[in-house]
């Protein structure tokens, strides 16, 4: 008898729609250049056909429209998780989308683990029956089957939307902290990266006290491990943002390095189960003319995470018969 270690999931891409209201639909090119790259690379994707009801804002006199990044709670019913599989995201703006991949795992309890520069749980973050980028983590949260939340390599100045929310505009603009914010709930942890320094003149007086106001809620890094993880089964969602020099839309925000992020992989996945995973945040317009021939690295550096994390979803296959591994991702 032999064993062989296969990864029995799925990977999926997104048929990604970057749109502004019914009028225009155009494909994310950030998408189409990781669908091009994995593609060379031999990776076979099942797409997600992805349409969302957008919340649209009338600029009134200007005749134009934004998209509110509060997108509407779509029915997700046709997607399951019901095996391990890899979702490839577009941009940041489009992490929203994690909240459907997860609310949809066949786990019965689940423990959710982000990556992330940001806390993705804005004080305004829940807008009725909408989710979007900036808190869809307080939606995951109040899911029944989410026994802990960990949001890893936090930027403290980030984590200042988790707190209250600005009124005014320009010099009149003030910063209003809330009352016992949501963050801080019994499910979620928070562990900042070991490598930032905090600038108080970066931030309002107010900003400032209060991040040392909550100072004791926020834990190193240095300080995670995935044993104090309650549930055997893991999320694990990468906004590469967390990435100090990624091409992402708030690029040289986080800290990390790719090192670090395929360590934080591979001790999760040594002692849980990871059953789905994510990735998101390339936005390859924030590459200067000078760069653009490093496109080709930071793909190279998304299929590393891909594989790590494909490596450790993995399952035991026995077969009396000699073969090679193999990659299966049909249905």
């Amino acid at each position: 008898m032999i064993i062989f270690m296969v990864f029995m999931g799925r990977t999926f891409i997104f048929r990604d729609m970057d749109y502004y209201y019914s009028k225009f639909w155009k494909n994310d090119p950030n998408l189409q250049s990781i669908e091009d790259y994995f593609e060379n690379n031999g990776v076979d994707f099942e797409k997600i056909n992805w349409s969302e009801r957008v919340k649209l804002i009338d600029h009134g006199s200007t005749g134009s429209y934004h998209i509110d990044d509060c997108i509407k709670k779509v029915d997700f019913s046709s997607f399951s998780q019901s095996e391990r599989s890899i979702v490839l995201n577009g941009s940041g703006k489009y992490h929203h989308r994690t909240f459907f991949l997860v609310k949809n795992s066949s786990s019965v309890e689940l423990s959710y683990v982000q990556l992330d520069a940001h806390t993705d749980f804005g004080t305004w973050g829940v807008c009725n029956d909408f989710v979007n980028s900036g808190g869809f983590v307080e939606n995951i949260v109040d899911l029944k089957k989410i026994k802990k939340v960990y949001l890893l390599g936090l930027v403290p100045t980030e984590i200042i939307a988790s707190l209250g929310h600005n009124e005014g505009m320009g010099p009149n603009k003030k910063f209003i902290l809330v009352d016992n914010p949501p963050i801080f709930n019994k499910k979620t942890e928070l562990y900042l990266h070991d490598n930032y320094v905090l600038n108080p003149e970066e931030l309002s007086d107010i900003e400032f006290k209060s991040l040392i106001k909550y100072q004791e809620k926020y834990k190193s890094l240095m300080r995670f491990s995935p044993s104090l993880i309650p549930t055997e089964d893991v999320y694990v969602s990468i906004d590469l943002d967390v990435i100090g020099e990624f091409p992402t839309s708030f690029r040289r925000l986080g800290k990390l390095s790719l090192e670090n992020v395929l360590e934080l992989i591979s001790s999760i996945g040594k002692t849980k189960n990871i059953v789905g995973a994510d990735i998101c945040g390339l936005d390859l317009n924030q590459l200067s003319y000078e760069e653009g021939d490093k496109k080709s690295i930071y793909l190279k550096q998304i299929y590393t995470i891909y594989q790590t994390l494909k490596s450790f979803m993995k399952s035991e296959i026995y077969t009396a018969q000699s073969q090679s591994p193999h990659l299966h991702l049909s249905p």
